[in-house]
């Protein structure tokens, strides 16, 4: 999967939910971060969260 497609999944995530959503919620059901969360080491899981915060801090820097 692309970035740009675990980025849509995850923009697509957020506008369906009107409410806050706690990261391992987003983590545990998003294409892409959801097999290395659920189920995954503590070295997959600790990378997936790098990924997410990777991703989260380069969506808001394009929205800037």
């Amino acid at each position: 999967m692309t970035k740009t497609e675990r980025w849509l999944n995850l923009l697509a995530f957020l506008l369906d939910r009107h409410y806050p959503v706690p990261r391992e919620e987003i983590l545990s059901q998003v294409d892409d971060y959801m097999d290395d969360w659920v189920g995954g080491s503590d070295k997959q899981r600790e990378s997936v969260r790098r990924k997410f915060e990777r991703d989260k801090a380069e969506l808001k820097a394009s929205a800037s």
